[in-house]
């Protein structure tokens, strides 16, 4: 790979992303070829074998329909009944034709003719035997012995015909089911096979694109780490690497400018040492004037904890929160006697509520009674209905009065179910509210140990308060001295800023070597932020807090450090919370 030397980094892109369309534009067209050889199978799946079932029970539940609109004809004594069922057997019979009709587009073979000529002939035998049953039936108002001749024909010649067209139709049923069986299992096959043409195609893609990847990322990675491992090199401070590479792409380029760079930087440092050395003597001078600073905070610190130590003295004047406090206690104490009457009141509210929920279970016991007694009422107007029908035309009275009687028991059930289904609903709500009504009687409970706890914290409130009313007396006079402490600090910094500008000085001169390199953001924070560093290096450090006292925490208290141990702690110091006071001075 060679070649990829002398070929300018774009350009290698520009092949990559050309390769990896190439392999796209591929795997998109045999996805689109192998996408339409299932859709072919889907289509005929949804134009085909969907419909064809969907006809076949359509022209079952027309056969279905007539069967039981035949058996209703000859059992009803109405006239206007009968014509509304002769209208309705014609509807299923038009059904069944207009479904054996729409079924011939979707004749999938000659053995599904076969079926649906079947069929066909069955329905055309079971209607003609069925018309003989309605006209029979229709003559039985004037001619009893049709009526008998019309059940004959019903369970004689019309079921034998209904079940044998019945028989076709399933069968014909089943036969679809197997041709849309060998279409599920065809459409599996092809995608089968277009799951493994499309594997192997994308496996294909996959190496080719892995092997130009590699290529392609090595030829342009390799030269990247040498110039960084050169980078890290002289971040580390060693300034003897170089570089060099015989690459004529914008990678080569740059690292040739790295070796260029540096050398320049190291020609900088050189100079850089000799700043640095200046420095140190203007560091040394801040450093000592820090030293007498840090004596004044020391003081500072002593009356800081005299002025911890007055807070003792408070309570004298947070009398007016212990009586706050006591009358609190007082109100929490009643609360906590009122807090149990309630929970009395609550008791009383459950024993009711028991003896409602036993009311309502009574009453869904009589409403049980009820539907019993409506029922045995309800078989017995049955067997009167039974009785009349076999009496002839001499019980057709006493059989519209059975007929009555059965309908008033079916609704005084129907009520009975109502009414103990409203009853089980407020029983189980009557429960329900119970056991929130004991909740909140626990909850009531807990409130009013609650209220006794917090009548205990008020008393310790009380006490607290008391305890801290000393010492305030001497804040404003710890306030004067920490004053007075301060002016002193202020004449001790105006020494350190003298310094401080022959330092400023010698940075100024150090960021005239280095002011070579251009870095966006940061060449010209460089002279404040190294000004800043050097008089944060020479703040004291602090030292550890005196240990506290039981009753109180003792204030921490900064002792002044060593010279050279304060200049030993840039990192820290940089970021001190002072550094604009310093300034300011």
């Amino acid at each position: 790979m060679d070649f990829l030397k002398n070929m300018r980094v774009g350009v290698r892109l520009g092949v990559a992303f050309a390769v990896v369309l190439g392999l796209m534009l591929a795997m998109a067209v045999t996805g689109a070829m192998l996408a339409s050889s299932i859709n072919d199978y889907t289509e005929y799946y949804a134009t085909d074998v969907v419909p064809s079932l969907r006809t076949i029970r359509e022209v079952e539940s027309a056969v279905s329909d007539a069967r039981r609109l035949e058996q209703q004809h000859i059992l009803t004594d109405d006239d206007k009944e009968k014509k509304s069922l002769v209208t309705r057997i014609s509807d299923a019979r038009k059904a069944f034709d207009k479904g054996v009709k729409d079924y011939e587009p979707l004749l999938s073979d000659d053995k599904d003719r076969a079926f649906l000529k079947k069929v066909t002939e069955g329905g055309a035998a079971y209607f003609a035997v069925e018309a003989k049953v309605i006209k029979a039936s229709e003559d039985s108002a004037a001619d009893p012995t049709q009526g008998t001749a019309a059940r004959d024909m019903t369970f004689g010649p019309a079921r034998e015909a209904y079940r044998a067209l019945r028989d076709d139709i399933k069968a014909w049923w089943t036969y679809n089911e197997q041709v849309a069986a060998a279409a599920t299992q065809a459409a599996h096959a092809a995608y089968r096979r277009v799951l493994v043409t499309f594997a192997g195609a994308s496996l294909v893609a996959l190496v080719i694109g892995v092997a130009a990847a590699i290529a392609i990322t090595r030829s342009i990675t390799r030269p990247v780490q040498s110039a960084a491992e050169a980078v890290r090199a002289v971040a580390r401070g060693d300034l003897t690497q170089r570089l060099h590479s015989d690459a004529r792409d914008e990678l080569g380029q740059l690292v040739n400018m790295l070796d260029e760079m540096t050398q320049n930087l190291a020609r900088m440092v050189a100079g850089v040492r000799q700043g640095c050395e200046q420095l140190t003597v203007a560091a040394a001078e801040i450093a000592q004037g820090n030293a007498d600073l840090s004596a004044r905070t020391e003081s500072q610190a002593s009356s800081l904890e005299e002025t911890a130590a007055s807070v003792e003295q408070m309570a004298a004047q947070i009398k007016a929160n212990a009586d706050n406090a006591r009358q609190a206690d007082q109100l929490a104490s009643r609360a906590s006697e009122v807090a149990g009457a309630g929970g009395a009141a609550v008791g009383e509210v459950v024993t009711t509520m028991d003896a409602i929920s036993a009311s309502s279970r009574k009453i869904g016991d009589i409403i049980g009674t009820i539907d019993g007694i409506a029922f045995q009422t309800n078989i017995l107007a049955l067997n009167a209905a039974v009785e009349a029908a076999r009496a002839g035309e001499q019980g057709r009275g006493f059989a519209v009065v059975a007929g009555e009687v059965r309908l008033l028991a079916q609704r005084s059930a129907e009520a009975a179910k109502e009414i103990k289904s409203l009853i089980g609903d407020s029983v189980s709500k009557v429960e329900s509210g119970s056991s929130q009504v004991l909740s909140a009687r626990e909850t009531i409970g807990q409130m009013v140990n609650e209220v006794r706890r917090v009548t205990d914290l008020v008393g310790e409130i009380t006490v607290s308060s008391r305890e801290q009313s000393e010492g305030v007396g001497q804040i404003n006079l710890a306030v004067t001295q920490l004053d007075q402490a301060t002016q002193q600090n202020a004449a001790l910094v105006e020494q350190t800023a003298a310094a401080a500008e022959s330092m400023r000085m010698q940075t100024a001169k150090l960021v005239e070597a280095v002011s070579a390199f251009r870095v966006a953001g940061v060449a010209a924070a460089a002279p404040r932020a190294a000004a800043r560093a050097g008089v944060g290096r020479s703040r004291p450090a602090p030292a550890l807090a005196p240990t506290p006292s039981p009753a109180r925490p003792g204030p921490v208290r900064p002792v002044a450090g060593p010279v050279a141990e304060a200049a030993d702690l840039p990192s820290r110091t940089k970021t001190a919370p002072h550094d604009d006071a310093w300034e300011s001075f």
